[in-house]
């Protein structure tokens, strides 16, 4: 998150506060550093709704409006150097993939719901990298496009669940990768076809 107008000439610390704790924790404070503008913030979303997280820097206040589950309608108004805002989806809304132990898959991942109008840059961001890593050969969807073409490798030996948060424009989707075996109640929900599939021994 950008929260100053020019790079930090020292470590500065930002307080985080959230207004409805039900919905969204955050930890109580972050560190912008040294020759950056940005903050990384960390959120525990505990259920569907909207909340605002108040960031503060010295006297400056900015409040990021985040949309949990389904988009909850208008935003609220941002107040700050800039308002922002993030419409953040749970776990699995980008799709769930299903790969052995040691194994690696590559998947279409159909991200926008209209074909893009102009690049569209998405960041990959792996929660669980012992258990899988999400890789992307151009992390951009091209113009007339919906989809990203993702690599998924599972660490040889691990299983479990592990999630990669895709963040694009305004957006936050996850994806969600079970490793060895799933559960009775999990099915795929990945609607795009597998494009290539290798199983490493």
């Amino acid at each position: 998150v950008p929260l100053l107008p020019s790079v930090a000439t020292e470590k500065t610390e930002v307080r985080l506060f959230s207004d409805d704790p039900d919905v969204m924790a955050v930890q109580a404070k972050t560190m912008i550093p040294a020759g950056s503008r940005m903050a990384q913030v960390s959120l525990h979303l505990k259920q569907a709704g909207s909340a605002q997280l108040k960031m503060q820097v010295g006297n400056d206040v900015t409040w990021l409006p985040v949309s949990i589950g389904p988009a909850a309608g208008t935003f609220m108004a941002g107040v700050g150097p800039k308002p922002l805002g993030l419409e953040v989806s749970p776990p699995g809304t980008a799709g769930r993939v299903f790969v052995s132990s040691g194994a690696e898959t590559l998947i279409l991942l159909p991200i926008l719901s209209v074909p893009a109008t102009e690049e569209v840059p998405v960041e990959l961001r792996n929660r669980h990298p012992e258990i899988s890593q999400a890789t992307a050969v151009s992390a951009v969807i091209p113009v007339g496009e919906r989809a990203l073409e993702i690599t998924v490798r599972a660490k040889p030996g691990a299983t479990g669940t592990a999630l990669t948060d895709l963040v694009f424009m305004d957006k936050l989707k996850t994806l969600e990768v079970i490793v060895g075996q799933p559960s009775a109640g999990d099915k795929p929900i990945i609607v795009s076809p597998v494009v290539g599939f290798e199983v490493k021994k």
